[in-house]
């Protein structure tokens, strides 16, 4: 586009040479007419472009954000923070929760949502976070408090990051249950700062 605009201004400023010699030219005249008009064009259309191109590399970047997630240490004991760089897909609240549960880069962690769960919805109100996951969450539990436990603070903790959410609500198939196995899931829960390991 650039190399088109440059042409068009080159030849209107030889033609318009031309044209000064034979001003008396009606033919003339108008060839100049329409070249300027064509460089007018090429120029307006090459700066549209750059500042579509401009507002698209804009975008890209405001996709593009640093993220905290919690996992498990190996005690199921602790939740352990872990950043990485992702495009935000859909809503912040989804991408997020997608990215805990491909699990930890680091291999001393260790994931905290069971295998099979899905994400049903997830969506923040007032600074309430619900989200409903599939069976799965409940029914391949590993087993025991602690891991129980590890796995709902580390999904509160790692949702809270965000500045807009102050609190978690679960359902399980779009109910709300009054326990997951051992852990109350009746109302939305806060986030543990003492469960967080420095």
């Amino acid at each position: 586009m650039k190399k088109v605009c440059i042409a068009a201004v080159i030849s209107l400023m030889v033609l318009s040479g031309c044209n000064n010699s034979k001003s008396s030219n009606e033919n003339g005249n108008l060839e100049e007419k329409a070249l300027k008009t064509l460089a007018a064009d090429s120029l307006e259309t090459y700066v549209a472009g750059n500042s579509e191109s401009n507002e698209n590399e804009e975008t890209i970047e405001e996709t593009i954000r640093d993220i905290t997630l919690y996992f498990s240490d190996y005690q199921a004991e602790y939740t352990v923070a872990e950043t990485r760089k992702v495009e935000i897909k859909g809503s912040i609240e989804e991408t997020v929760f997608e990215e805990l549960k491909k699990g930890p880069e680091n291999k001393e962690l260790y994931g905290v949502i069971p295998e099979g769960t899905r994400l049903l919805s997830i969506q923040t109100e007032d600074g309430v976070c619900t989200v409903d996951l599939s069976e799965e969450f409940v029914s391949n539990q590993p087993g025991g408090t602690a891991a129980e436990t590890i796995s709902i603070n580390s999904i509160v903790n790692t949702l809270t990051e965000l500045e807009h959410i102050d609190s978690v609500q679960f359902r399980i198939e779009g109910n709300v249950r009054e326990v997951l196995i051992h852990h109350a899931l009746d109302r939305p829960i806060k986030r543990n700062e003492n469960v967080i390991k420095n």
